[in-house]
């Protein structure tokens, strides 16, 4: 179904370019343009194509520009996520010390903070320290999810 719909766009596409095409190509017009003291004159097909084209330039530029900051975002959050995987996997092989101090790191991340905590407060517990259980337990309460209605 999706590549019938994009099949049927594309042609919609091509429809309205030929009847674009079919307006213009009578009289194609002028376009004056006057800046500082600069005079240029060209058709409306070509002015709308330098425009288009100057629009496309301008949205790579501004991707090329945002690269580097979502690429660091994505680190970021595979960091985020392998912290709670190794935590997790620590916890699971019973090295409880490794497991909290880990699983403290991942809690930082907003998206597993709670489910970090929560086996954070599990490592604590099954490592026999009630305050650092307790600690645990009183964060994740505090930055439970709503629940849902």
């Amino acid at each position: 179904m999706r590549v019938f719909r994009t099949l049927l766009l594309w042609l919609a596409l091509a429809a309205l370019g030929a009847l674009v095409w079919d307006l213009l190509a009578p009289d194609l017009g002028t376009v004056l343009v006057r800046w500082h003291g600069t005079t240029v004159a060209t058709t409306v097909a070509f002015f709308l194509l330098a425009w288009a084209l100057l629009w496309l330039v301008l949205w790579l530029l501004w991707w090329l520009a945002r690269l580097p900051f979502t690429a660091w975002k994505r680190l970021a959050q595979n960091e985020a996520r392998m912290r709670l995987v190794n935590g997790l996997t620590a916890l699971y092989e019973g090295n409880y010390d490794r497991a909290e101090t880990l699983l403290a790191k991942a809690a930082e991340d907003p998206e597993s903070r709670f489910v970090a905590l929560s086996a954070a407060h599990e490592a604590a517990t099954r490592r026999g320290d009630p305050a650092a259980a307790a600690r645990w337990l009183r964060e994740r309460e505090a930055t439970a999810p709503a629940p849902r209605p």
